[in-house]
């Protein structure tokens, strides 16, 4: 089994089998930044897209942040009237100084950090990881996307995204087909179980 990655340009190549599936996030690529083709570009050209660039990566900052709760714990002994106090203290964490780091970048510079960053999307933390059992991986796409572009306020994936403020075409889609049989059935649920154990999908419900 290989993990294969699809854009939204070839969605209608998504196998119609069963498997897991990802979603990645890939909000940043050259066209969505106005470097379209790969002539050469004005340095008001690159001046923009380093601008659109650093406010994109603000808002992927701000999806990743680790937000840290605050509260008191208090543990009480039935059999003594002793109670022991926690006191928590909440704090917000991004994830890296990237924002410094894309500033100091000549503008020259732009389109190639761009171009990579925007064709590896399969580096990243997925934020979403999921299985299908009766509809095919092809459907569960459809499935998700009608989510994204209906007026529902639940908590489905789709929905989840719309309201952190993304675009459909920021995300890849990527899945390995996996033969189900009434005797390995399981075997894909526990391999869900697995990835999202050990990858945590911001917007996975564990």
């Amino acid at each position: 089994m290989k993990l294969k990655a699809f854009y939204e340009s070839d969605c209608d190549n998504i196998p119609p089998s069963q498997g897991l599936y990802a979603f990645y996030l890939n909000a940043i690529s050259p066209s969505k930044l106005g470097l379209v083709g790969n002539s050469s570009f004005s340095d008001d050209q690159l001046v923009r897209a380093k601008s659109l660039l650093i406010s994109k990566l603000s808002k992927i900052n701000s999806f990743y942040r680790s937000n840290v709760m605050s509260g008191t714990l208090i543990a009480t002994e039935k059999s003594s009237s002793f109670n022991e106090k926690y006191i928590l203290h909440a704090h917000e964490e991004t994830p890296s100084n990237i924002i410094d780091l894309i500033k100091n970048i000549p503008v020259g510079d732009i389109y190639q950090f761009v171009s990579l960053a925007s064709s590896l999307p399969l580096l990243t933390q997925p934020i979403y990881i999921g299985i299908t059992k009766k509809q095919t991986l092809s459907d569960r796409y459809t499935q998700h996307k009608y989510d994204f572009y209906s007026n529902a306020d639940d908590n489905r994936f789709g929905v989840r995204l719309r309201l952190c403020g993304f675009n459909w075409d920021d995300i890849v889609f990527a899945c390995t087909e996996f033969r189900l049989s009434e005797g390995n059935m399981n075997i894909l649920a526990i391999l869900e179980k697995y990835y999202l154990t050990i990858s945590k999908p911001l917007l996975s419900i564990s």
